[in-house]
């Protein structure tokens, strides 16, 4: 019989979570948990998205080269520029840290800023 990774339910198996600011003592204690720094870059196939419960944000799953999941929550203009990733593609979604919005309700207030690239 073939050999099989199994993931324990309820453990968070082996994914890593991002954060956009810097982690809680109890949050780096995981060690699931890591804060990306302006100039940080994630890079994998997006495997897929799903909407958070509790926030009613999408989150985006990566599979990276080591094929561990690594999962950002939409925030600033992420979510805008991931709609045109279609699932199974590469990405590469650069964090340009955060700048004043120039329109809407929310104008001046910071919002944090991606550059996302993908292959088509």
């Amino acid at each position: 019989m073939e050999a099989r990774q199994l993931k324990t339910a309820g453990k968070g198996g082996n994914a890593t979570f991002i954060r956009l600011r810097p982690l809680t003592a109890e949050e780096a204690a995981t060690g699931s948990v890591k804060e990306l720094k302006v100039g940080g870059v994630l890079a994998g196939r997006l495997k897929n998205t799903y909407e958070d419960d509790k926030y009613k944000k999408t989150n985006f799953v990566l599979s990276n080269e080591e094929g561990q999941d690594v999962i950002i929550t939409t925030a600033g203009n992420l979510g805008a520029k991931m709609k045109e990733v279609s699932v199974g593609a590469y990405v590469e979604i650069t964090y340009k840290g955060k700048s004043p919005m120039k329109s809407g309700p929310f104008k001046g207030t910071p919002a944090h800023n991606f550059v996302v690239q993908y292959e088509a």
